[in-house]
């Protein structure tokens, strides 16, 4: 999409950046914009010698207290990755009646609480943050010492970039993967529980062409529309319109933004932007609601006589300057054009399969990447070296090693003992689950409510309320959609998955 767009404007320059390319990565994207690698490619390189790494098996049960060890073994300030929204703030509390100062960061968090534990943080001498991965955008605070996961990362690239915040004042840091077994099963639930069913993906296909169209013409979508009542995740959505682009069906123009949620600084209103036209635009066509303002940004523009473009591009410059706490888009309009005449209904659902099939593949591609960290972490050589050869940068390693990574310091790798076994289907559960939820056109949203993992219908119905919501988070994800199959049996399904763990063996 970005190589088409830099054509179709003329670009005359075009710089690509990214923290963690692998080489085949760096390869696609010289490919995608005609790159010459050997005089267009230039690589940073990824070896930090002062991050010292280390992999500690732990238990659920011993998880808990070899955190604690670590954080009052040293000092400086911390941040102690976490999966899940809960998860920080019950790790956060945990740290504070051990005498710790630690708070949680989260994008469930208001604005106002986010730049208030940011702030602290930034100037804190000896803070804690257990946060997910919202935390660390934009934060360039160089004195931190310690990176601890208490949960294992989704892939080696986002392991590197999480640890990547830790010591850039140059002065040694600690960074600390806590390896514990039960983590992937968590992560691959939240990885299947992502991808739709064959069946949303057909509904917002039939709906998108339903009204038909010839080539050129413009179609108009309501994003809420694909969250509420196709049951999609934003992120599916995305790779939905990419499929339908790789197959020249559609071409997405660029989204427009009506509404926008904003969080002025306590005390600013319009009269105190009156030198700003466009700031006071802003507040002055904002209504107040209890815990955000709603801007009209149409009637903003209007008002300030400029462009829509123009005012969202000033609430950038707002929070740059601290006049706003947060500004967030609700409610974006999608705009796709045709480039053929809209498929028939029998072109539409063979499309369908296609792209629910594409999508799965970027879920098998997902469960690849979990399996590499792990092996990663258990390898017996030099963690360095590992995360430079994923990055195509070993040679920046002594062949020696680093000579402070846990394996360096002690030659042995880490181990990690077989999860759990997860229980056959409990008969007695899966009947609560069905009395509870009366859908019976989908065995994927059963299967969310069963293992408690959120989805836009699951909370527009309200069901995350149920007692039977994650009564089942022990079983298999894909256990409980081949149960839930039995009781939908007009949906939709794709040729057969194996069980996450097929590549995985013992580590599963």
């Amino acid at each position: 999409r970005l190589p088409a767009l830099a054509k179709e404007i003329n670009a005359e320059c075009v710089v690509c950046l990214t923290a963690t390319a692998t080489p085949k990565v760096a390869r696609d994207i010289c490919n995608a914009f005609d790159i010459v690698p050997k005089n267009g490619l230039v690589r940073t390189g990824s070896f930090r010698p002062n991050l010292r790494i280390f992999v500690r098996p732990v238990t659920l049960m011993s998880r808990n207290s070899v955190l604690i060890s670590i954080l009052k073994s040293g000092s400086g300030p911390a941040i102690v990755y976490c999966t899940t929204q809960k998860g920080t703030e019950r790790v956060a509390r945990m740290l504070r009646e051990e005498g710790l100062n630690a708070f949680a960061y989260h994008a469930g968090l208001s604005p106002q609480e986010r730049q208030r534990v940011q702030s602290e943080f930034m100037d804190a001498p000896d803070m804690v943050i257990a946060a997910t991965i919202a935390f660390g955008m934009g934060v360039d605070k160089p004195d931190i010492r310690r990176v601890i996961h208490y949960n294992i990362s989704k892939s080696i690239e986002s392991y590197s970039q999480e640890i990547g915040r830790a010591g850039r004042d140059g002065e040694p840091a600690d960074c600390t993967l806590l390896l514990c077994p039960d983590d992937l099963h968590i992560l691959e639930t939240v990885i299947h529980a992502e991808i739709p069913s064959p069946d949303s993906v057909a509904k917002l296909l039939k709906e998108l062409f339903g009204q038909g169209g010839r080539a050129g013409q413009i179609i108009n979508y309501r994003a809420y529309q694909q969250r509420r009542e196709h049951d999609l995740e934003n992120k599916a959505f995305t790779h939905i319109v990419l499929e339908l682009e790789k197959a020249e069906i559609i071409r997405e123009l660029p989204t427009v933004f009506e509404e926008y949620l904003i969080w002025p600084r306590p005390g600013l209103s319009p009269g105190g932007l009156a030198g700003d036209r466009l700031g006071f635009a802003i507040l002055a066509c904002s209504s107040p609601r209890s815990r955000y303002w709603l801007l009209d940004v149409r009637l903003a523009a209007k008002r300030a006589q400029v462009q829509p473009n123009q005012i969202i591009a000033h609430l950038s410059e707002m929070l740059a300057a601290k006049q706003l706490l947060g500004a967030s888009p609700r409610n974006p309009l999608h705009r796709f054009q045709l480039l053929r005449d809209c498929p028939t209904p029998d072109e539409t659902a063979a499309i369908a399969i296609q792209a629910a099939r594409a999508v799965s593949d970027r879920e098998e591609q997902e469960l690849d990447r979990l399996d590499l960290i792990v092996r990663w972490a258990t390898r017996p050589d030099c963690l360095h070296r590992g995360l430079a050869e994923h990055f195509g940068d070993a040679r920046e390693v002594p062949k020696a090693g680093c000579g402070a990574c846990g394996y360096c310091l002690t030659g042995r790798a880490a181990t990690m003992s077989p999860a759990a076994a997860r229980p056959a289907v409990d008969e007695d559960r899966i009947k609560r689950v069905l009395r509870a939820v009366s859908v019976r056109d989908d065995p994927v949203l059963l299967a969310r409510v069963a293992c408690g993992n959120m989805s836009p219908r699951i909370e527009n119905r309200g069901l995350y309320r149920l007692n039977e919501f994650g009564l089942m988070n022990d079983h298999k994800f894909l256990t409980l959609v081949q149960r839930f199959r039995v009781e939908c049996p007009a949906a939709t399904v794709l040729a057969p998955r194996e069980e996450a763990g097929r590549r995985r063996g013992a580590l599963a």
